[in-house]
């Protein structure tokens, strides 16, 4: 049995509808079930001290995840933070001989109202191919 398709108003009618409460859905809810999106950063080679740019997060709502990969260990620490307007709001340490680390800092923001960095605060010795994902 074949159905109708809506014609296009209708249908954008609901699709506006369903990212509406989608939204809605993200903004009351702060556990890690709906992930809005994610932003990757990655620092190539030798990790060193270093600053994304600033970045904005769409629809306002919380940071749920950072989680961070290093190719190569570092046989020191390396710790990486996320800022919020400057200010450090979750900070992710992978110590020495550690290649993996997932925080969920909770990090509430507003949407394309504060800007937030990604910062390698301590450079672990021989770490390398840094990968930072942003996930809210």
């Amino acid at each position: 049995m074949a159905t109708a398709l809506l014609p296009p108003t209708v249908q954008r009618l609901f699709d506006d509808l369903r990212r509406r409460v989608e939204i809605l859905e993200r903004r009351r809810r702060t556990d890690d079930s709906i992930v809005a999106g994610e932003i990757v950063f990655t620092l190539p080679g030798a990790v060193t001290t270093s600053e994304s740019p600033n970045f904005y997060l769409r629809d306002g709502g919380y940071v749920t995840a950072m989680v961070c990969s290093l190719q190569t260990a570092g046989t020191t620490t390396t710790t990486v933070v996320l800022k919020q307007d400057g200010a450090t709001v979750a900070t992710a340490t992978l110590a020495s001989g550690v290649t993996f680390s997932r925080i969920t800092p909770r990090a509430r923001y507003g949407a394309d109202t504060e800007a937030m960095s990604v910062a390698v605060s301590g450079a672990g010795t021989g770490a390398k191919d840094l990968s930072v994902q942003i996930r809210y």
